[in-house]
């Protein structure tokens, strides 16, 4: 199925779906390791940290082609003192062959729209690498950042018991974890 454009040849039509097949799965690494160019091995501890559940992937309607994907990661955020239900969406990403094409927005409004029909998640947010699609899906910059500098003798210190040691390196990894993802998991 596609739709008339008339600038061009007609656009496809896309379906957000969660996988569940090894080849949808294989495919939706394909098309993020070719968004983000991380090493494929890497995938499934990332799936495993965030959820198999909460992984989206964006599929042609006309030829079945995983476009690309994204993950939703529950959370939440505090106003006047109370917890509201977040859902962070992070890993969003099309792979290169297949941009320009409207995946992307089409699955930026389909998430949307199914984050809105649980009823659960009355705000989510993100952090934008293109603020030009996240606009059209209706997001916005918000917040502020402040960045306060002094020089460390003016900082004063009175008790110096506290012993410093080194970070772990690679290959110091505590639990056969890599340290990036045993970062990440709460």
């Amino acid at each position: 199925m596609t739709r008339t454009n008339a600038s061009g040849p007609p656009k496809p039509t896309f379906t957000l779906a969660t996988p569940d097949s090894y080849q949808e799965w294989d495919a939706l690494t394909a098309a993020l390791t070719d968004a983000f160019r991380f090493p494929t091995d890497r995938a499934d501890g990332f799936y495993d940290v965030v959820g198999r559940s909460n992984m989206r992937m964006i599929v042609r309607q006309d030829d079945g082609t995983v476009c690309g994907g994204l993950a939703l990661v529950r959370m939440g955020q505090w106003f006047g003192g109370q917890a509201v239900p977040m859902t962070g969406i992070v890993a969003v990403g099309i792979g290169a062959g297949y941009r320009s094409q409207g995946a992307a927005g089409s699955m930026m409004a389909q998430m949307l729209q199914e984050l809105h029909a649980t009823g659960e998640t009355p705000i989510s947010t993100l952090y934008p690498a293109t603020r030009p699609l996240y606009r059209r899906a209706g997001y916005e910059s918000a917040g502020h950042r402040f960045k306060i500098t002094m020089p460390l003798r003016h900082i004063e210190t009175r008790d110096r018991s506290l012993s410093v040691r080194p970070l772990p390196t690679a290959g110091d990894e505590p639990d056969g974890i890599p340290l990036e993802v045993k970062a990440a998991v709460p």
